[in-house]
């Protein structure tokens, strides 16, 4: 999994999808229209818990831009667990994350 450092000035959109896991491995798709006021970076983070699981940066090059990806998950755990697709914008003013989608499929082992 790609780990970057993720700098918390202020997380400004969070979206969370909460279930029981029967312990298999999980994939996690992720989607969401960021609009701006200008270009600039902006950080994803997906977490399981307080785990971080995926952080990463992507330049928003104009002020609308669809941002989609996806991460396979691999506790071992059963039981209760939340999962958070987190969006921030260091350099951008004005950033919102809408129509966002966050989905966390059970796999088989």
């Amino acid at each position: 999994m790609l780990r970057r450092s993720f700098h918390d000035p202020v997380i400004r959109h969070r979206f969370l999808v909460l279930y029981t896991s029967t312990g298999a491995p999980v994939m996690l798709d992720y989607a969401f229209g960021a609009v701006g006021t200008s270009a600039g970076t902006l950080g994803i983070r997906l977490r399981r818990g307080t785990t971080t699981i995926y952080d990463s940066r992507a330049y928003l090059a104009g002020s609308v831009a669809p941002f989609a990806g996806g991460v396979l998950d691999a506790p071992t755990a059963t039981g209760a667990r939340t999962y958070t697709l987190e969006v921030q914008n260091p350099s951008m003013v004005g950033l919102i994350a809408e129509n966002r989608s966050l989905r966390a499929l059970e796999v088989k082992k």
